[in-house]
C-alpha cells in the first residue's frame, strides 16, 4: 500500500503535528525521531484513531477520510500492544478472524512461524513481555493488512528475540503482500533493510531519505546513535568510509567496537565525542578525516543565515 499526505494538520493542547508533503510507497519504511516529536500521533492519524483537523492522508490514492477506519486495511501495533488481557491467546489470535475480516489459514501460519504453539491456552496477561509482542505482530498480521504500522513494538524483546521477528518481517511482507511503517529509536533496525527513513523533530518532518547517504540535515543524522555526523570548526559534516582513515602519527583519539559486519567508532573531536560506523577496520592509533571527502550538512543556524541572507551563503571545508 502506498502512503501520500498533504498538508496534514493536528492539534491538541500545546503539541502541534504538521506534515506537508510525504510519500512512501510500498514498502518497509522507518521513522525515527526524539520523544515528544509526533511519531506515535503521526500513525494514529494514518489509522484513524486520530482524526487530523486538516489536510489529506490518501491511501493508494484513495482519501482516508472516504473510509472507515476497518476499511482501511491497516493494522496498528502501539507500544502498548493492548492484548486483550483475560483472554487467551488464541482468543486474541482469532479476534480479527470473528471480527475484522481475518484470515484463518494466516492464523494457522503465523501461531507455527511464531512459535505460539504452547501458550495459545494462556492467558494474554499471563505471558511474558517478549511473548506478548509476538502475539501483538502474529494478531496484527492475521488481520490481513495492506499497511501495518508499528510503534516501537519490540522495546521489551532481547536482542535475539528483536532480531528473530525483524527478519520474520521481511518474509511475512512479502508473503502475504503489505507494507510496513515502523517507528524505532534503535538505528541496528535499520540493518535489517529500508526502502526509507524518515525523520521527525518537534512535529515536523525534517528530511525523508532511501539512504542514510542522502542525509543533508544535522538535525536528522543527530537522531541516529551511529549517525556518522561530526562537528568541526562549528561546521557539521557527514562521514562515509571514503572519508576515513587512519594513522599512527596524528589525528582524533577513539575507541572502537567491532561487530560482524561493521565497526563503531567512538571519537573525541573538538572535545565533544561522536559514534562513527564504518565497514572499515581500525589499523591506526588516531583518526584521519579527509576534509576534502566530508559531506557539508545543513543545521538550523544556516539555515536562518540562508534566509536572513539574499546571497548564497559559502561555507569553507574546514
Amino acid at each position: 500500500m502506498q502512503l501520500s499526505i498533504r498538508g496534514l494538520k493536528y492539534r491538541r493542547g500545546s503539541f502541534a503535528l504538521s506534515v506537508e508533503h510525504l510519500d512512501l510507497p510500498s514498502g518497509k519504511h522507518f521513522i525515527m525521531g526524539p520523544n515528544g516529536s509526533g511519531k506515535t500521533t503521526l500513525l494514529k492519524n494514518v489509522c484513524g484513531i486520530l482524526r487530523p483537523d486538516s489536510g489529506s492522508i490518501l491511501l493508494d490514492g484513495v482519501p482516508s477520510e472516504d473510509r472507515k477506519s476497518w476499511e482501511r486495511h491497516v493494522a496498528y501495533i502501539p507500544q502498548d500492544l493492548l492484548l486483550f488481557p483475560g483472554m487467551s491467546v488464541e482468543k486474541n489470535l482469532m479476534f480479527p478472524v470473528r471480527h475484522a475480516g481475518g484470515s484463518l489459514e494466516i492464523f494457522h501460519d503465523m501461531v507455527k512461524s511464531m512459535g505460539l504453539e504452547d501458550i495459545l491456552q494462556r492467558r494474554a496477561d499471563q505471558i511474558s513481555g517478549g511473548q506478548a509482542q509476538r502475539v501483538a505482530v502474529a494478531r496484527a498480521v492475521i488481520s490481513a493488512p495492506s499497511l501495518l504500522l508499528m510503534d516501537e513494538p519490540l522495546s521489551m524483546q532481547d536482542q535475539s528475540a528483536r532480531i528473530w521477528i525483524l527478519s520474520r518481517l521481511d518474509d511475512l511482507m512479502k508473503k502475504y503482500s503489505f507494507s510496513i511503517i515502523y517507528v524505532t529509536h534503535d538505528q541496528s533496525d535499520l540493518d535489517f533493510g529500508y526502502d526509507s527513513v524518515t525523520f521527525m523533530d518537534a512535529g515536523h518532518i525534517t528530511e525523508s531519505v532511501t539512504s542514510l547517504s542522502q542525509l543533508q540535515e544535522a538535525s536528522s543524522v543527530a537522531m541516529l546513535h551511529y549517525g556518522n555526523m561530526v562537528r568541526i570548526n562549528g561546521n557539521y559534516y557527514l562521514a562515509s568510509d571514503e572519508s576515513i582513515g587512519f594513522s599512527d602519527s596524528g589525528g582524533y583519539g577513539y575507541r572502537w567496537w567491532k561487530s560482524p559486519d561493521y565497526s563503531v567508532l567512538l571519537a573525541s573531536i573538538g572535545g565533544e565525542e561522536y559514534f562513527i560506523k564504518t565497514s572499515r577496520t581500525p589499523d591506526g592509533k588516531y583518526l584521519v578525516l579527509n576534509s576534502g571527502l566530508l559531506k557539508p550538512l545543513r543545521h538550523e543556524s544556516m539555515q536562518q543565515e540562508d534566509k536572513n541572507s539574499s546571497r548564497p551563503v559559502q561555507r569553507d571545508m574546514m
